[in-house]
């Protein structure tokens, strides 16, 4: 999957440059791609279809990281779910960092996408690799295609890693990192509705049971702090591969006009609303950011979305990312368990 892209820029930021999306701009649909299984069968047969070729689904996941699997003909996200079950995986019905999809016919787990400005790409990240317990398999369904971009760019995690500064990587492996996540009324969502819990005493129950470290702030506010690798090995493969979602929580990752304005709303005692240091509490730099950004830019495929599109990714080894887009876009996700 490792592309020679040449130089990139000294910085990136989500507001991405032109040349850095076309960076990005490598369409499946335009060659005999390694991840792509034509699936072609009739509107209302996609269960039936995955639980014939799990199989080679499974198989192209397990070889290579993730699969795309086109002409499922999914109408709506009660199907999505029900194709996805076909797999045989376990899977998650709730989850604290995006929305559920409202259902009239009693479908659960399944999530609309992480409502985020169309114009800003979504950095590459593996889901839920801050929690202590991250989802397995990530799942995407595309029910609306963006008019113009919008694709998910994916990036194999051991790849990533390979294409880092050695001593940047040797950190992260060995320092580990500390996710800081402050919950502020209007600039994120409620503690209660990301843990879906309504007393403090629930709250620090579950969240001792997970290894989450819970501040009650002199603002009434809540704050926690999660000790994760930021590298782990894959057991599948066998390989390191880079894990976690420093390009989703590090100040540095964001516009630099936004990281400003956010300063200018925190009060004193508050954080960002999402932060990241070492596990041992030192600063990670801004611009060894810019670099892992650019690792993950390197190495990363894409592919043009087609309305029905259903890909199969293993969050362990894969990470994502979503460029920016115009006009009307719908996607679902469903997640794997732990």
């Amino acid at each position: 999957m490792e592309r020679n892209l040449g130089e990139l820029p000294p910085v990136a930021y989500p507001d991405m440059s032109k040349e850095e999306r076309d960076l990005l701009a490598m369409d499946l649909t335009d060659r005999s791609g390694p991840h792509l299984i034509a699936a072609a069968c009739a509107p209302g047969d996609a269960a039936q279809w995955m639980a014939k070729n799990r199989g080679q689904v499974l198989d192209m996941v397990g070889a290579r990281g993730w699969a795309l699997v086109r002409g499922l003909g999914i109408g709506n996200p009660g199907d999505f779910r029900k194709c996805i079950e076909e797999l045989g995986l376990p899977l998650v019905d709730e989850y604290g960092d995006l929305p559920m999809m409202p259902s009239d016919d009693g479908t659960s787990g399944v999530f609309n996408v992480t409502k985020y400005p169309a114009k800003n790409a979504i950095l590459f990240h593996n889901e839920g690799s801050h929690t202590t317990q991250p989802p397995r398999n990530i799942f995407f369904q595309c029910s609306i295609a963006a008019e113009c971009d919008g694709e998910t760019p994916l990036a194999d995690s051991a790849a990533v890693l390979q294409a880092l500064p050695g001593h940047i990587a040797q950190a992260f492996a060995t320092r580990g990192l500390l996710y800081k996540r402050n919950f502020i009324d209007g600039l994120d969502v409620s503690w209660q509705q990301y843990f879906n819990l309504s007393s403090r005493e629930e709250l620090e129950a579950l969240c001792a049971s997970q290894g989450i470290n819970v501040i009650w702030r002199a603002d009434g506010g809540l704050s926690t702090e999660t000790l994760r690798p930021a590298v782990i090995r894959h057991a599948g493969s066998g390989k390191d591969v880079f894990f976690n979602q420093i390009l989703l929580h590090h100040p540095a990752a964001l516009d630099p006009k936004v990281r400003k304005a956010l300063q200018g709303m925190l009060k004193d005692g508050q954080g960002f609303p999402r932060d990241v240091c070492f596990g041992d509490g030192g600063t990670i730099p801004d611009d060894w950011v810019a670099e892992v950004l650019r690792a993950h830019i390197r190495v990363a495929a894409t592919f043009a979305w087609q309305p029905g599109d259903v890909v199969v990714v293993d969050n362990y080894a894969v990470s994502h990312a979503r460029r920016p887009f115009k006009g009307p876009r719908q996607h679902h996700v469903v997640l794997g368990q732990t």
